[in-house]
C-alpha cells in the first residue's frame, strides 16, 4: 500500500520525518560550510603570517610591509565587515577584544557592544578607530 493511501494519518507523520531529516542534511552543510571557512581564514593567515616573516629578512621589508597595509586597507572593509561580518556577533566581537592589550579600552567598547550586541560590524569597527584616535599619545 502506498503512504500516501493510508488513512491512519502515517503520511503525514513521514512527511514530518522527512522534513527533519531534510532540515538536518541542511543544517550540517551549513556547519561543513562554516567550519571549511573557518580552516580557510586560518591557512591563509598562517600563510600570511610566514610570508610576512619572510619578507623581513629582505632589504626591502619596509615597502613590502607598506605594501600589504595598502592591500589589507582596500580589501578589510568589503571583505571582513561587510560581506563577512566578522565582529557582527558575540563570539565575533569577543574575539576581536582579545586582541586589544589595554584592558580599560576592552572594558568601555564590550559594555558599548553588549548594549546592541547584534549592531554590525562596521558600526564595531569604527568604534574602535575612534577610540583609538581619540587616546593617541602626542
Amino acid at each position: 500500500m502506498d503512504i500516501r493511501q493510508r488513512s491512519d494519518g502515517a503520511d503525514g507523520r513521514a512527511e514530518k520525518g522527512f522534513g527533519r531529516l531534510a532540515q538536518r542534511s541542511t543544517d550540517r552543510k551549513g556547519q561543513q560550510q562554516k567550519t571549511k571557512r573557518s580552516e580557510f581564514w586560518e591557512a591563509s593567515t598562517i600563510t600570511a603570517v610566514r610570508q610576512f616573516s619572510s619578507s623581513l629578512s629582505r632589504p626591502s621589508s619596509k615597502l613590502a610591509l607598506r605594501e600589504a597595509v595598502n592591500d589589507l586597507r582596500s580589501i578589510f572593509p568589503a571583505l571582513i565587515l561587510r560581506e563577512q561580518n566578522l565582529f557582527g556577533t558575540e563570539e565575533g566581537y569577543k574575539e576581536l577584544l582579545r586582541t586589544i592589550p589595554d584592558s580599560n579600552v576592552v572594558a568601555s567598547l564590550q559594555s558599548r557592544w553588549e548594549d546592541d550586541p547584534c549592531s554590525p560590524s562596521e558600526a564595531k569597527w569604527m568604534d574602535l578607530l575612534r577610540y583609538a584616535n581619540s587616546n593617541k599619545v602626542s
